[in-house]
């Protein structure tokens, strides 16, 4: 046999020595017979190989059907993508053999006088969050060095490592030592094994290899019962002498075996590896027993690995082995657990490089781990097929879908499972991730305690679920959990269902759900959506989307918001009664205006949209019909457009409805809307009058919930935010500082981050209006940061603004420009033009002071237009100050227009109250016009 080595060919690179196939970085998985199929083929690689030439390699001359061969080549073909009927890599020459298409070029290993280390290429194996298992065999194969011989078992369900860890430390070990390595592969016959196939395969490796003459001569002293089991280490006249000789005894065969082993591993240590033994014959697993038994001293170490779970490993009596075994200190096992979350981050950084890894989405490497569940194959598949995607320059979505090879893997998982067991599991994957007994009993219509024993059962066997405890359900009563083990599993079930079926399962889910939750349905109420919307129960599935749009808008998720009532929306027509169905969507239309307010802006045209179509539905409901939301929604849109003269109409019909019902929270959110338009028109003391009502009616129990229907904020807060810039404009420093800190107080006991952001911003105006740099910039950073984490534009161009003002205060005018100037057009972007007046005020100040005078008067004249175009003129007083402090400069230098300017300015000033703008415009006409 040619010397171990590799081979590449195409995109692919072959070991003969471990028997691993590796696509560029990733490595492909292979049965033992296809990679000695591979190697022959490699090695004679565009020469025709003969069937028999492959018998007599691979199967070492036992008798064997074609179709054991034809099923190898078939697994190749698979994986190297290849197709029979148009081949481009193996080429079948009919009942002669295979051909290996494309050239197959040598890489030969690093020569050691001892044996080969390792490759001269990098390995590309990675793994990750073993050290403490790596160094428990290090450990084992010193006492084996020193004449103790061991055996230890690497133990853990399919795919977490098994194999890994073993090649792993092989790696460790023939770097760091001179060791001999056999190596026999079980596998899963379907049937009654051949007996001693792994050892024989093992032994068969190592006499064909460095030093095989040695363990020839060895055998044919010490093991003379087992030379007929391995003909390819013979001569045909030695075969002959050979299989002239009698059987022996089963003893004889096991005793002479270990004598031989013990032998070969008398100068050099010996490790002798055997995968999958859950897959053995009785016979093996009867010499590993007779192995670990012997007294005598050994520099032998057996490494096997098994699956606990595997029914196989029932079969033959393996767990009751490895017990026993171990309870005489005659074996030790390393039961591998998954890979946690810190393990699952050094794995992506190893795999994609720091660069990368770091470029990820921040949960990543939490999705990885609730995916997977920690198995290193699925891991390892998705996150291969993550980078090949994103090498590729495509969307990198692979960590939310299933590699092929993880998906054909999982599916002949769930094939072998018992009818019953595949049906408990596939409802269960309807229910979620976790799951409990009674839910999954009312999906399958059958007794709890069948379903329990089921679960119980599987859950001792590992594979697919595990007990994760218990829980509550409204009535007391308690119900065991369970979860899958992986996501993909239970994504994998569910892809498995008849689409009836599914639909079916989801409804009666969603029915037991819903008369389990009875009373506290808003803790279920997105899931319940979600099994009524699957199971064809759009109807029934509406209150709760809305009850889960609620629960959003309380919490700020105002995309969730939104995705649950235009869901909501599209089943509106499964409601039967014509007024029931329009009742519903008036609630749903004004759910969807609050929550575009805080997403796209007051201004924004859906939220007018939303608002303008619940009062026409309201108008066909005539009397039945609660209009009021409808219509201070609209205000809402007409005040955050700065439509101050359109929103004050509004105002007085939500005044009049309100004192008509005689609703404390209607009064309260009608003088809410007259505060704040009362502000816009630059009514300072209509301001504090409103204000000072709503805060009288305000009842933090009762009024702190219907928040999310009255512009998705605080009622409190913004009375008291309103009432502060007022003083702030009046003059009243010391109440204006009191009345921003209390609403600030309020703001920050709410878990509310809309609310706070706008009492920040509001908190910032009143410091900038009395000069207090320092603590303007401090509340605009804060708001920025608010903002920026929620994802609220308005509050962010706001912010942005404020801290323009400030830096150019600080005496960056070049900064505070930019700051302003991108501020305005965040705004704009918003639809939004609430406070864009003042904004635009800043900027002239700031340009002024940049002698940009052209640039300010621009941005003046444009704040006057909007404020008289509009009607939001609280800072028209300050506007015409600037038009006259430009109009006295040059190049104007024109002194009339100034003067002009200043006295509109006091004038606007004195007929609002606002003290501060008053001595502003004084101040300036005492030093332009004497």
């Amino acid at each position: 046999m040619a010397a171990d080595r590799q081979f590449a060919f195409g995109l692919f690179r072959f070991d003969t020595r471990t028997g691993q196939l590796w696509r560029e970085h990733s490595e492909v998985k292979l049965t033992p017979r296809a990679a000695a199929v591979l190697h022959l083929l490699a090695e004679r690689a565009e020469d025709l190989v003969t069937k028999q030439e492959l018998f007599d390699r691979v199967w070492g001359g036992m008798a064997v059907s074609d179709d054991a061969l034809t099923s190898c080549i078939q697994e190749l073909r698979s994986v190297l993508g290849d197709d029979a009927r148009r081949p481009h890599m193996i080429e079948t020459r009919h009942r002669r053999g295979y051909r290996l298409m494309v050239p197959a070029t040598p890489i030969a290993y690093r020569s050691n006088a001892a044996e080969p280390t390792q490759l001269s290429a990098a390995q590309p194996t990675r793994l990750v969050g073993r050290t403490a298992e790596l160094e428990e065999l290090a450990h084992s194969f010193d006492q084996a060095r020193s004449g103790s011989r061991q055996v230890v078992f690497i133990t853990g369900e399919p795919g977490i490592g098994k194999s890994s860890l073993a090649d792993a430390f092989l790696g460790q070990l023939r770097t760091a030592h001179v060791v001999k390595v056999a190596h026999g592969q079980c596998l899963d016959h379907h049937g009654v094994c051949e007996p001693y196939l792994p050892l024989i395969e093992a032994l068969t490796r190592l006499a064909n290899g460095q030093d095989g003459s040695a363990v020839k001569d060895i055998l044919w002293t010490q093991a003379p019962s087992w030379l007929a089991q391995m003909p390819s280490l013979w001569t045909p006249s030695q075969r002959s002498v050979l299989e002239a000789r009698g059987p022996a005894t089963r003893e004889r065969m096991m005793r002479e075996l270990a004598f031989a082993v013990e032998t070969i591993a008398l100068d050099v240590p010996m490790l002798l590896k055997l995968e999958d033994i859950h897959w053995s014959d009785a016979s093996t697993l009867d010499w590993l027993a007779h192995v670990a038994r012997r007294p005598e001293p050994a520099r032998l170490m057996v490494l096997a690995t098994f699956r606990p779970a595997d029914m196989a490993a029932a079969k033959v009596g393996l767990e009751g082995l490895v017990t026993e075994l171990a309870l005489h200190g005659l074996c030790s096992e390393i039961a591998l657990d998954p890979l946690g979350l810190n393990a699952i981050e050094i794995y992506l950084k190893a795999r994609l490089g720091d660069e990368a890894a770091s470029a990820q989405p921040p949960g990543t490497a939490p999705l990885l781990l609730e995916r997977t569940g920690g198995n290193p194959l699925f891991l390892t598949s998705i996150v291969n097929q993550f980078a090949q995607r994103e090498a590729q320059g495509r969307t990198p979505d692979a960590v939310m879908s299933i590699p092929h090879d993880v998906r054909r893997f999982i599916d002949r998982q769930i094939d072998e499972l018992q009818n019953t067991n595949r049906d408990l599991l596939t409802a269960a994957s309807v229910i979620g991730r976790e799951f409990a007994i009674p839910a999954v009993a009312a999906a399958l219509e059958i007794d709890g305690e069948e379903v329990e024993t089921t679960c119980a059962r599987l859950a001792r066997r590992g594979v697919f679920i595990v007990k994760s405890g218990s829980t509550s359900w409204p009535d007391g009563t308690r119900a065991e959990l369970y979860s899958f083990r992986h996501d993909l599993y239970r994504e994998l079930l569910y892809e498995r269902l008849l689409p009836t079926r599914r639909t079916l399962i989801h409804a009666r889910v969603g029915r037991w759900l819903e008369g389990a939750w009875v009373g506290r349905l808003d803790t279920i109420s997105s899931e319940l959506a979600e099994h009524f919307e699957r199971g064809n129960e759009l109807a029934r599935a509406i209150p709760h989307h809305q009850r889960a749009a609620a629960k959003a808008l309380r919490r700020s998720a105002n995309e969730e918001a939104i995705g649950h009532l235009r869901r909501a929306l599209a089943a509106i027509g499964n409601i039967a009664d014509e007024v029931e169905r329009t009742r519903v969507e008036v609630e749903l239309r004004i759910g969807l205006g609050t929550a575009f307010t805080a997403t796209r802006g007051f201004g924004a045209s859906e939220v007018l949209e939303a608002y303008s179509r619940a009062e026409v539905l309201c108008e066909r409901l005539g009397e039945r019909a609660d209009i009021f939301p409808a219509l201070w929604g609209q205000w809402l849109f007409r005040w955050g457009r700065s439509e101050v003269s359109d929103a004050w109409p509004l105002c007085g019909k939500l005044l009049t409805l309100a004192e008509k019902s005689g609703d404390p929270g209607l009064k309260l959110q009608a003088h809410h809307a007259a505060w704040a338009t009362s502000f816009g028109r630059g009514e300072l003391a209509e301001v504090c009058m409103h204000a000072e009502a709503g805060l009288a009616l305000y009842d933090a129990k009762l009024h702190q919930a219907i928040a999310s229907s009255y512009g998705n904020h605080d009622a409190c807060a913004c009375a008291r935010s309103f009432m502060a810039m007022s003083l702030a404009f009046a003059g009243e420093e010391e109440r204006a500082r009191a009345m921003a800190d209390s609403s600030l107080a309020v703001a920050s006991s709410l878990n509310d981050p809309f609310s706070l952001a706008l009492t920040l911003h509001f908190a910032s105006i009143v410091a900038q209006v009395l000069g207090d740099v320092a603590l303007a910039a401090r509340h605009a950073e804060a708001n920025r940061q608010l903002a920026t984490e929620h994802d609220l534009p308005m509050p962010r161009a706001w912010s942005t603004g404020i801290t323009g003002w400030c830096a150019a205060e600080n005496g960056d005018l070049d900064r505070g420009i930019a700051l302003l100037t991108e501020a305005i057009t965040t705004l704009h972007a918003t639809q939004s033009r609430h406070t864009m007046v003042y904004l635009l005020g800043l900027l002239a100040d700031v340009q002024m002071k940049a002698g940009r005078h052209a640039d300010a008067m621009k941005a003046v004249e444009d704040g006057i237009a909007l404020a008289e175009t509009g009607g939001e003129r609280y800072y028209s007083a300050e506007l015409h100050r600037l038009r006259g402090e430009l109009f006295a400069r040059p190049p104007h230098r024109q002194r009339r227009k100034a003067q002009a300017s200043f006295r509109a300015a006091i004038k606007v000033a004195k007929q609002q109250g606002a003290a501060v703008l008053e001595h502003r415009a004084n101040a300036s006409m005492r030093r332009w016009c004497g």
